[in-house]
């Protein structure tokens, strides 16, 4: 899309409101404050020391990106093993000495509830967040440990209150103090926030100029390390907000395969490259990668990570990603909030179960 033109609708305010009539803009603005309230939630449940074998997240769509966050962000600080589960079942080797997460923001995840019986019928340590619901009933009938989280919102614009809720955790458990990342994370993005806000003209936001870029292409989000998770939920937010489809993949494993594709014909679509504090091997690989892409036809964009903190630096990228996806939504017309084909789709398990 011609930068005039998406100047012209991104920078209207009026445009912006009657597109966006369930005010998804907000949850995206809260997510600073959301981040402060989750960590203040876990910090109100005492959970007894235990020294987990390993570490099970278990849940689906954007709850179980939480898990992902926080099983990458803590990669270099855990000496255990770390999985987030997507599935009907859990990993056969979860024991008595496995901590689990079960998280649904809705709390009536199917998959996510038959994951938490099982945990409990194999005694593992349970943990459960949500804003209530099926899993709040089972945690709490079972003797587990439940965090509660506010309600209304949709699930994929409570990402910071269930990490920082997991992360809260650690503290308990004597695995990680993560009080004052979480902090700094939230002030960080806070003053992200300003520059990337839609009050902020086309000219000096990031995110409506990678916006305008996207528009009339097909995203492919690639990172590597503890960002390849900040690049899942980029796919995410611009599958559910933007109504697009999107992919994303790890950038080091891309090179021993996608790459062949690329090199066929990249016209169409747009790459996006979540970059930041990577050592002077990978950066080389990571340019000879986006040259293959440009001759072949494809954008190329680059998005950099900020701050001083993993997880200030994971965070800058997943917000940028955020209010990406919003001003995709705002250039196609979509109204970012409603997910209608998923929920027909929840309705027709219910109705198979």
């Amino acid at each position: 899309m011609e930068e005039k033109h998406a100047k012209e609708i991104l920078d209207n305010r009026e445009t912006v409101q009657k597109i966006d009539i369930a005010d998804m803009l907000s949850s995206i603005l809260a997510l600073p404050e959301h981040l402060v309230e989750g960590m203040e939630s876990g910090s109100k449940v005492n959970i007894p020391y235990f020294r987990p074998e390993n570490i099970v997240a278990c849940g689906m769509g954007g709850s179980a990106i939480a898990g992902e966050i926080v099983g990458a962000w803590l990669s270099e600080r855990l000496s255990i093993p770390f999985v987030t589960n997507r599935n009907y079942h859990i990993p056969s080797f979860v024991s008595k000495n496995t901590l689990v997460f079960a998280l649904s923001y809705s709390g009536n995840t199917y998959e996510t509830i038959n994951m938490v019986k099982e945990a409990f019928d194999k005694g593992a340590k349970v943990i459960g967040i949500s804003s209530g619901g099926k899993l709040r009933d089972i945690v709490e009938q079972r003797s587990g440990y439940f965090i509660e989280i506010p309600s209304g919102l949709q699930p994929r614009a409570a990402l910071g209150y269930l990490v920082a809720a997991m992360g809260s955790t650690m503290k308990s458990l004597k695995i990680y103090d993560p009080d004052v990342e979480i902090m700094s994370t939230s002030a960080s993005l806070k003053e992200l926030r300003e520059r990337l806000t839609p009050s902020e003209e086309y000219e000096n936001n990031e995110a409506k100029k990678i916006a305008a870029e996207l528009v009339d292409t097909v995203p492919v989000i690639y990172s590597h390390g503890s960002f390849v998770s900040a690049a899942n939920r980029w796919h995410t937010q611009i599958n559910e907000n933007s109504k697009m489809l999107a992919f994303y993949g790890s950038l080091t494993e891309m090179d021993h395969n996608e790459i062949v594709g690329w090199n066929d014909s990249a016209e169409g679509f747009s790459v996006i490259f979540l970059r930041g504090n990577e050592d002077s091997t990978v950066s080389k690989v990571i340019d000879f990668t986006e040259k293959v892409i440009e001759k072949k036809g494809g954008k190329v964009v680059e998005v950099r990570a900020e701050g001083e903190r993993s997880l200030e630096r994971m965070f800058s990228l997943i917000y940028k990603g955020d209010f990406v996806s919003y001003y995709l939504a705002i250039l196609r017309g979509m109204n970012p909030t409603p997910v209608d084909i998923i929920t027909k789709l929840k309705e027709e398990v219910r109705r198979i179960r």
